[in-house]
């Protein structure tokens, strides 16, 4: 039989007492029957349909407890029906003799028991409710499939299918006093803490660039395991200029400091985003600096840091690139496309940022060789995770006459090319083309995220080129203009 599970949760992860008020008060809960508000004509199907798919039922002491003396009585309709006729087995050292029909108690190795359950032909060995039952299955690997009914409620306090580093307080009872205007009745001293938990907040901002921020297609994406990911992003996804860069919370907990610290770098270290420029790599660093370690962070704290010099892909990136982009189809077509050469192996030019390489087509591939790769075939480009960071490879076009006297005037003494430090819109154009300017004058104006950035030209001269337009999108690193001295 496969081993399913259904739990009732509120919002904030509640699962005690949803059928009434007086179903469970362990710990004080006095806040049950939170489901009733919700039942509607769907439901009763719903549950019918669920219980007859059930074989047997595998039911925690207290839920057991809490069915025992109802469900006898209400034999009428097909759940109770069913509840009562099917094979109910309940781990327990102290239930004994039951007289509910059908009950079978467990009573010695539970894991055991449960995987010869889970032998017996048939369809579904039942779990329902019985929260600390269900977490010991999950914890065990025994649960084939989870479904989790979420209620639109928040409790604040009772007992959570999936506990987390809390402190103690019923919170939402405490919004509500301070709402209305009651002090909070409580001092710092009487907060109970247990444990430490540390948050990491992943942004779509490069932090080479000043932290602006950063817009993209999510191409891959990959969270971590054994922590807590509050994410608004799914694969796919695409990140503009016109909302918060803020793209998930990652959140570990630890018995210690340092524990938590350590799980939360593994964390991040098993976290991978593609298709657009995060922090993912500077929060990496940023967790090994001592000031992070020992607890001494403030809100100046990173101004007074010596920040980590920009990655820069190194030979083995550079290889890995051309053979994603060959496998993935980015080399020209055609007898002459492909890299082909007379009597050489075949080669392509990839550029990322201002370096441009010559290297050579891989004949055969594996996956594992282009893992942390993703290309976008409309304009295609590679994207490629380098320390954490996604950086971006194109085919290098070949060269004009016109942009090689361009690029050479731009870039001889005195030269300058101005670039766009982050995607956006060109909300003003400050000066035009054949104009003399002055040395960090304005030339463009980008909005994104709420954020104006005036681009300077850093030397005095001749604007030689303007590339943008007033309305104009541009994408990070586009050339805006080109300044002569």
């Amino acid at each position: 039989m496969k081993l399913t599970a259904t739990m009732m949760l509120t919002l904030d992860g509640v699962y005690q007492g949803p059928g009434g008020p007086d179903e469970d008060r362990r710990n004080g809960f006095d806040r049950g029957g939170w489901t009733a508000a919700h039942a509607d004509e769907g439901m009763w199907p719903f549950l019918t349909s669920m219980f007859e798919r059930a074989d047997a039922l595998l039911l925690g002491r207290t839920t057991w407890e809490i069915w025992e003396p109802y469900w006898p009585k209400h034999d009428d309709n097909p759940i109770g029906h069913a509840i009562n006729i099917l094979p109910k087995h309940v781990p327990s050292t102290t239930l004994r003799d039951p007289t509910w029909q059908n009950t079978h108690v467990i009573g010695g190795d539970v894991e055991q028991a449960v995987r010869e359950l889970k032998s017996r032909p048939g369809r579904e060995l039942q779990v329902h409710g019985s929260g600390v039952l269900l977490r010991w299955l999950l914890e065990r690997d025994l649960v084939d499939e989870l479904n989790l009914r979420i209620y639109p409620v928040i409790v604040g306090d009772g007992l959570r299918l999936f506990p987390g580093p809390v402190p103690g307080r019923d919170l939402v009872a405490d919004q509500l006093r301070v709402a209305a205007g009651d002090p909070l009745g409580l001092t710092q001293d009487a907060v109970r803490l247990t444990g430490h938990a540390i948050e990491a907040r992943l942004y779509a901002e490069d932090p080479e660039a000043g932290f602006l921020p950063a817009t993209g297609q999510i191409l891959q994406l990959r969270w971590p395991d054994g922590c807590r990911v509050d994410a608004g992003i799914d694969q796919g996804d695409r990140v503009t200029d016109r909302f918060d860069p803020m793209l998930a919370k990652v959140i570990a907990a630890g018995r210690t400091r340092d524990e938590a610290l350590g799980r939360l770098r593994a964390a991040l270290d098993a976290t991978r985003i593609l298709g657009v420029r995060t922090n993912l790599r500077f929060l990496r660093w940023l967790l090994e600096q001592p000031v992070m370690r020992d607890g001494e962070m403030r809100t100046d704290t990173i101004g007074s840091l010596q920040l980590p010099d920009p990655v820069a892909p190194g030979d083995d990136d550079w290889r890995r690139a051309a053979g994603a982009a060959a496998d993935a189809g980015l080399l020209p077509d055609g007898t002459w496309g492909g890299g082909w050469r007379l009597n050489a192996e075949p080669t392509l030019r990839l550029r990322h940022a201002d370096e441009e390489r010559q290297l050579r087509v891989p004949v055969a591939s594996r996956p594992a060789d282009h893992e942390g790769a993703a290309t976008v075939q409309m304009t295609g480009t590679l994207h490629l995770d380098v320390e954490g960071q996604s950086l971006e490879f194109s085919l290098a076009e070949p060269p004009t006459v016109d942009e090689a006297v361009r690029h050479a005037a731009a870039h001889g003494e005195g030269g300058a090319v101005l670039s766009a430090p982050m995607p956006g819109r060109v909300i003003a154009v400050r000066a035009q083309q054949g104009e003399a300017v002055e040395a960090h004058a304005t030339v463009v104006v980008l909005e994104a995220m709420k954020m104006e950035h005036a681009v300077v030209t850093p030397i005095a001269g001749v604007l030689v080129r303007l590339a943008v337009a007033e309305g104009q999108q541009v994408q990070r690193g586009e050339v805006l203009a080109e300044v002569s001295a």
